[in-house]
């Protein structure tokens, strides 16, 4: 091999292991939400709006959950949430003061009725 190269790939490695590094660390100060959505007979609901918002920041995502009714609200900045479901054939249901701190993955499940 010649040095150019040799300089060259071992450059590219550093670059990449760096990257890998800045990733973990942006994922490691953040936390998570998910869940599924069920009806009263326990089959899943796809189709239900989740409208998470911070009430102290006004931040407010929303998502409509899959086939399996499942949704998923990843690198969430630590601090209070409040996530309401919402479906046309279902009561709202909201649930408040969830707690996300650093590094947590909080299973949240609703049973709508």
């Amino acid at each position: 091999m010649k040095p150019s190269f040799q300089k060259c790939a071992v450059f590219a490695l550093l670059l990449v292991l760096l990257g890998a590094i800045h990733t973990s660390a942006q994922t490691l100060d953040r936390g998570a939400i998910h869940g599924f959505v069920y009806d009263s007979s326990g089959s899943a609901v796809p189709g239900v709006k989740v409208t998470l918002t911070n009430p102290a920041t006004g931040l407010r995502r929303e998502l409509v959950t899959d086939e399996n009714g499942a949704y998923d609200f990843e690198a969430l900045v630590p601090s209070v949430y409040t996530v309401k479901f919402e479906s046309d054939s279902f009561n709202s249901y909201t649930v408040k003061q969830i707690v996300v701190t650093i590094g947590s993955s909080l299973a949240l499940d609703a049973h709508m009725k």
